[in-house]
């Protein structure tokens, strides 16, 4: 049985991933199920790495060692994420926002462990990036992850998953935007002690001020602890004010679930609220131009007949 490789980029310079083993220490170039990438050498400048055929990992660790230089991953071909036992990984070192541009694939649930600075998952020119398969986006890390993906060209049916940390998409500006995916999982919100250290936000433009962004596919909400949803304009070219983001079902299982909201968007439930936890408190905060959040439970609000406390 063949063992998984663990390669480490070794060049001070742009250059591509495969076909020039001197670009890896000791020529090891990782691309195989479960195999490990790590670019965490120092790096004297801002560096691409192009992804010049296709690549599968089990891991990818990133961060210039020394200073605060960014890695770049470009190209048209694509990385599979698929591990051999457990879940996939990707670890993000450093205060930089290194910037992921080539297409994604999730065989396997990913953790994505942003310990630091922010991971921009966007393709050149602020183009989304194909972003498929049907493993869970598990956010952890205290750091951003910033997703400008296109999920639905080639289906994502995998969950997202916040466990501490923020989980930002960006996605297509319309009025029925489909970022989120085709699958019929949904955001996952573990809170972790406070509502701040968890988040989940919505960046969409829609068309035009006092318009609305309705979300399909992923669009359930699962919270359980302290955790929150923030919407507000896309971090790219933001745009349009009073913007109306629609979900569909929120099931609470008991803790504090925050809202907040920045040039006056705001966030709708048009689907069930289920209270399952004993008492769920909702923390709607004003927002960037001092007017309110502003939350709207559209449909039904049930408990089960269980006498929970909202």
């Amino acid at each position: 049985v063949a063992l998984s490789a663990e390669g480490f980029w070794i060049l001070n310079n742009a250059g591509n991933w495969t076909g020039t083993p001197a670009n890896w220490q000791g020529g090891t170039i990782p691309n195989a199920v479960g195999d490990i990438a790590n670019f965490r050498n120092d790096i004297t400048a801002a560096r691409t790495i192009t992804l010049n055929s296709a690549v599968t990992l089990g891991g990818l660790s990133m961060g210039d060692l020394l200073g605060g230089s960014v890695f770049t991953f470009a190209g048209t071909n694509a990385l599979t994420l698929d591990n051999t036992s457990g879940n996939a990984f990707v670890k993000k070192f450093g205060s930089a926002t290194d910037v992921w541009q080539a297409p994604l694939v999730l065989t396997d649930n990913v953790d994505w462990n942003i310990f630091t600075g922010t991971l921009d998952v966007n393709g050149a020119s602020n183009a989304q990036v194909s972003y498929s398969g049907a493993g869970n986006t598990i956010k952890n890390g205290a750091g951003a992850l910033r997703l400008n993906i296109d999920a639905v060209t080639t289906p994502y049916t995998g969950n997202f998953v916040v466990n501490f940390g923020t989980l930002n998409i960006g996605g297509a500006n319309s009025a029925t935007p489909t970022s989120l995916g085709t699958g019929t999982g949904g955001i996952i919100l573990n809170g972790n002690g406070r509502q701040d250290l968890g988040v989940f936000s919505l960046n969409n433009n829609s068309t035009a001020s006092d318009t609305t962004a309705t979300y399909a596919g992923n669009n359930n909400v699962i919270v359980q602890g302290a955790a929150g949803i923030n919407v507000d304009r896309n971090y790219i070219g933001g745009a349009n004010d009073r913007v109306t983001h629609i979900l569909n079902n929120l099931t609470f299982n008991g803790g504090v679930f925050r809202v907040t909201s920045g040039n006056g968007h705001r966030l709708q439930f048009e689907g069930t609220t289920t209270l399952s936890g004993q008492t769920n408190v909702f923390d709607v905060l004003g927002n960037t131009t001092a007017t309110l959040a502003n939350l709207t439970l559209n449909g039904v609000i049930t408990d089960g007949a269980a006498s929970r406390n909202l």
